[in-house]
């Protein structure tokens, strides 16, 4: 059976036409005046120096899973691969969990290198924020371990008070 099994050249169809809607698009876009920049959400204005479509690719940067164990604690997993753990730092602030990362000078993707396959991209993480209720986590009381490019962040939660019991309320009347 060749590369293309059973769809012959079907796929090289499909490729070559994604490839013009795209380049289409693009040109639609620019000639709009919709590419000439990327939304900086921390400033809230146009940045002209940054690529369109960067703020989407940040977007999804880190990979990222959240998930609460038995004990309801809260947990958090990046995929942080190429960093030092001293570039990493993970901070809270009021309700807010704020990761930033910097890699090493000369290990970030810089767009230059041409990739045959590609499913993640080595980039500085300037700020991710992540709720996490003070009222219900005890911030001060996180723990992060850094292991094999993942970056594991466990917050336990508040022992149930008053706040978590039912109380009764009596009403009266007039």
């Amino acid at each position: 059976m060749d590369q293309q099994g059973n769809f012959g050249g079907g796929f090289d169809d499909i490729w070559r036409a994604t490839k013009e809607f795209g380049e289409f698009f693009r040109d639609m876009a620019s000639e709009s005046g919709f590419c000439g920049g990327a939304w900086d959400r921390d400033r809230g204005q146009w940045d002209k120096g940054r690529k369109p479509g960067e703020a989407w690719k940040e977007a999804f940067s880190p990979r990222t899973n959240i998930y609460t164990r038995e004990d309801a604690s809260l947990v958090f997993e990046f995929l942080v691969p190429g960093f030092d753990e001293k570039s990493i730092s993970v901070a809270f602030a009021g309700d807010m969990m704020t990761l930033k990362a910097r890699l090493a000078t000369g290990d970030a993707d810089t767009g230059e290198r041409r990739y045959e396959r590609r499913q993640f991209t080595l980039r500085d993480i300037a700020r991710r924020e992540y709720p996490v209720p003070a009222e219900s986590y005890q911030q001060d009381l996180a723990k992060a371990v850094y292991r094999n490019g993942l970056l594991r962040v466990t917050i336990p939660a508040r022992a149930e008070g008053p706040h978590g019991q039912e109380i009764k309320i009596d009403i009266e009347t007039d």
